[in-house]
């Protein structure tokens, strides 16, 4: 019966060590962010809909004025509690997962054969490029019915981006007309060294 010795270079223990790659690193970190956020979702989902069904309850009282009264004050604490931010965040929060899962995809099969890492990677450019499309859509037709909770995120940003951009310029135009304001004082002062003194 052959016997293999041990390799007297290699230390016992050291051929079970594993050292994973970057690739398989970047993978499983976008895989669980995107599971994490994905449950987290849902969850999310989940409460916010026992929030809404407790908001409907007990309005069916008959008394209409105490139904509305009723009613308002629960609209005015989802406001104060921020009840229609966190639904807004909802969806935002699952394209993020979405966009997390299909890159640790393509990495993935980008290791095991890059034809097919190619393909996928295509495909998602694609559905990337559609799905644009109909986010942008409805700000250049109003009527278009493609609105979404990220088309008004990118409409705050825009209209965020506009306030920024109008305040810097105004402060580019006030800085100029203040300056050139200064240097014409500063010529009538050299051109008129000698003023005539006024004696009331």
């Amino acid at each position: 019966q052959n016997m293999s010795l041990p390799d007297p270079l290699v230390e016992p223990g050291d051929e079970l060590k594993f050292h994973p790659s970057t690739a398989l690193l970047w993978v499983n970190s976008l895989w669980l962010f995107s599971l994490c956020i994905s449950l987290g979702a849902a969850v999310a989902v989940m409460v916010v809909k026992q929030w809404l069904q407790f908001y409907t309850a007990e309005l069916g009282s008959g008394n209409d004025h105490f139904d509305a009264l009723h009613r308002q004050y629960r609209h005015n604490a989802l406001h104060d509690w921020r009840v229609p931010t966190i639904i807004f965040i909802l969806p935002l929060m699952m394209h993020l997962s979405v966009g997390l899962f299909l890159a640790g995809a393509i990495i993935q099969l980008w290791q095991f054969s890059m034809t097919i890492g190619l393909v996928i990677l295509v495909l998602v450019v694609i559905l990337v490029a559609v799905y644009g499309i109909t986010l942008f859509l409805p700000l250049l037709y109003p009527g278009c019915p493609y609105k979404s909770t990220a088309l008004t995120l990118l409409q705050q940003g825009f209209h965020g981006l506009n306030i920024a951009w109008w305040a810097i310029m105004y402060q580019i135009v006030k800085f100029f007309s203040f300056s050139g304001t200064k240097s014409k004082l500063s010529i009538h002062r050299v051109k008129h060294p000698f003023q005539p003194k006024v004696f009331d």
